[in-house]
C-alpha cells in the first residue's frame, strides 16, 4: 500500500480467503490479491504476462492493474501481490452452459499461442503439498493415509493418459465460479493460477463433474459440449480424468476447510465421506478381468466390467460348445449375476462381493469390493433334516446298535465335516442351527439306548466328556 503512495491504511474489503486472499480496493478501483505461501514470484510474474498478452489478443479476462512506478507482482512480507482492475459484478446475471462451453473453446483457441509462458501440467504438486500440510497440523491418519494412497494410484495412470484433443494450454480450474459476469452480460474469465500445458480434456472435467454430481441436465450438458466441440465421455480415459478431480477438489479440500476452521463436526464428515469413496476407479472404461475356475463339470467364470460384455462373453460360449462339442449351453442353468446386489451359487456356497463403509481395519476399510463366500440356507436344511421327524429332533435307530463311544464319534465325524467343509465362509457360525439339532438327536438316541432320558445323558459324566468332545467343533463367528 505504500508503494500505492497510501499513507493511511484504507478501507479493504476481504473478497475471499483461501488458498489465495482477495481483497477490494474500491477506492481506487483495485484488487488485490496476495498468493498461496510458496508460490515463486516469477510463476506469477508469468501469469501476469499471460493475461495481458491473451487480452491483447480480444481474450475477455480480468486484467492487471497498470499503476504508475509499480511493477508486478510486488514481493511483500505478506507474500507476493498482485494488482487487477476492479469490476462491478452483476449479481443477477448467470453464466450458462452453452456460454462457458463457448469461452472455453475461444480460450483455447488463443492461449495455445503463448505456451511458452506456462509450465507442463503437473496435476499433482497442490494435491501433495495439500496433504504434506494436514499431516503436519495432525489431521488424523485414517483420514489423510487413504487420500495418500489414491493419490498413488492415480499417478500411476496420469503418465498412460492419451488426449483425443491434443496438448495445449489449461486453464486448469475452469468452472462457473471462475467466469465474471458483468452489466450487459459482458463475462469475463478470472483466476489464471493453474494455467499450464497438458491435455485439453481437463478443462471439460469441472462441467462433466457438475452434470454427474450435481443435477445438471442432459440439455445443459450437451449445449455445453457442442459449444466447445467435445463430448468429453466420448475419451477413453474419462474415469480417470473425474477421478483425479474429485480427489483434488471434493475431498481435499473439505479435509482442509474443516483443518483451518478447527471444525470438528465438518472433519467427521469429510471422513464419513471419504470412506464412501472407492481407493480405485470402478468406473474406469479400460480395466477388464476374466477368472475360471472348475471342479469337475461345475464351472464358474468372474468377470469385472459392464454386463452387455458379459452376455456376449455367455453367447460366445454357447456358439463354441455347439459348433465345436456340439454341447447345448442349459440358458436356465447359466446365469449372469451381480455379485454385489446377489449371489452365485458353486459346490455348495454362494459367492457374492462383500461391502461396508464401517467395516475397518487399522482405519482403513477391511471388507469393501471383496469376494466372500456364504453357506446356502438350503444346505442347513438339507444337513438336519435327517435328524428330524414331524419337524423336531429325533433319535437315528441304525445306530441304537452301536456302543455310545461309536455313537457320539459318528454324530461328531459328520458335523465336523460340515463345519470344515465350510470354514471358508465368512457367516459359519448360521450352522448353529444343525449343532443344536444334531446333538439333540445324539442325546436322544443315547436316552433311547440307555432307556434314560436326554437330561440325565447329557449331565452323564462319562457321555458329558465324550458329548463335550464332539460338540466343540464350532468355530465362533467372524
Amino acid at each position: 500500500l505504500a508503494r500505492l503512495g497510501v499513507g493511511t491504511p484504507p478501507d479493504l474489503d476481504l473478497l475471499r480467503f483461501g488458498e489465495n486472499a482477495l481483497y477490494a480496493y474500491r477506492e481506487r478501483g483495485l484488487v488485490l490479491r496476495v498468493a498461496r505461501p510458496q508460490t515463486r514470484v516469477e510463476q506469477v510474474a508469468r501469469t501476469v504476462e499471460f493475461v495481458v498478452r491473451l487480452a491483447a489478443r480480444g481474450m475477455e479476462v480480468t486484467e492487471p492493474a497498470a499503476v504508475s512506478g509499480l511493477r508486478q507482482p510486488v514481493v511483500t512480507s505478506t507474500g507476493v501481490v498482485t494488482l487487477w482492475v476492479y469490476y462491478e459484478i452483476d449479481a443477477g446475471c448467470r453464466v450458462t452452459p452453452r456460454e462457458l462451453g463457448g469461452l472455453l473453446r475461444h480460450f483455447h483457441d488463443l492461449a495455445i499461442l503463448e505456451k511458452d509462458l506456462v509450465e507442463p501440467w503437473e496435476p499433482f504438486t497442490l494435491i501433495r503439498a495439500r496433504l504434506d500440510g494436514a499431516r503436519r497440523d495432525g489431521i488424523e491418519q485414517d483420514l489423510v493415509d487413504p487420500l495418500g494412497a489414491l493419490l498413488a494410484l492415480l499417478e500411476s495412470r496420469v503418465p498412460d493418459l492419451t488426449s483425443e484433443l491434443g496438448t495445449g494450454v489449461m486453464h486448469g480450474d475452469m468452472h462457473y465460479g471462475n467466469v465474471m459476469c458483468l452489466p450487459g452480460h459482458r463475462l469475463l474469465l478470472i483466476d489464471f493460477d493453474q494455467i499450464c500445458r497438458g491435455p485439453l480434456e481437463w478443462d471439460l472435467v469441472p462441467n462433466l463433474v457438475t452434470y454427474r454430481r450435481f443435477g445438471m441436465s442432459d440439455e445443459n450438458y450437451e449445449s455445453f459440449s457442442a459449444a466447445y466441440g467435445y463430448d468429453l465421455r466420448a475419451s477413453p480415459h474419462v474415469g480417470t480424468f473425474i477421478a483425479l478431480r474429485e480427489c483434488d477438489q471434493q475431498v481435499v479440500s473439505v479435509v482442509m476447510r474443516a483443518r483451518r476452521h478447527g471444525d470438528r463436526a465438518e472433519l467427521r464428515r469429510a471422513r464419513q465421506y471419504l470412506r464412501k469413496l472407492p481407493s480405485k476407479n470402478p468406473q474406469d472404461p479400460g480395466y477388464r478381468r476374466l477368472t475360471y475356475v472348475r471342479y469337475a463339470d461345475d464351472h464358474r467364470l468372474g468377470f469385472t466390467g459392464p454386463k452387455a460384455e458379459a452376455e456376449q462373453i455367455k453367447l460366445r460360449l454357447a456358439t463354441f460348445l455347439r459348433d465345436n462339442l456340439k454341447l447345448e449351453l442349459s440358458q436356465d442353468k447359466t446365469l449372469v449375476t451381480h455379485a454385489r446386489t446377489s449371489a452365485a451359487r458353486f459346490l455348495g456356497y454362494e459367492i457374492t462381493v462383500r461391502h461396508a463403509d464401517n467395516k475397518l481395519t487399522a482405519g482403513r476399510r477391511a471388507v469393501s469390493g471383496v469376494v466372500a463366500l456364504r453357506v446356502l440356507q438350503v444346505v442347513i436344511k438339507t444337513k438336519y433334516a435327517p435328524y428330524l421327524k414331524l419337524g423336531k429332533p429325533e433319535r437315528r435307530p441304525r445306530l441304537m446298535s452301536l456302543d455310545d463311544h461309536a455313537i457320539i464319534s459318528t454324530y461328531g465325524a459328520e458335523y465336523r465335516g460340515l463345519v470344515q467343509y465350510y470354514l471358508l465362509t465368512g457367516d459359519v457360525w448360521k450352522l448353529n442351527r444343525v449343532h443344536w439339532v444334531m446333538l439333540t438327536s445324539m442325546l436322544k438316541a443315547l436316552a433311547a439306548k440307555h432307556r434314560s432320558t436326554v437330561s440325565t445323558m447329557a449331565h452323564a459324566p462319562g457321555h458329558r466328556r465324550h458329548t463335550a468332545r464332539a460338540t466343540q467343533m464350532l468355530p465362533s463367528q467372524r
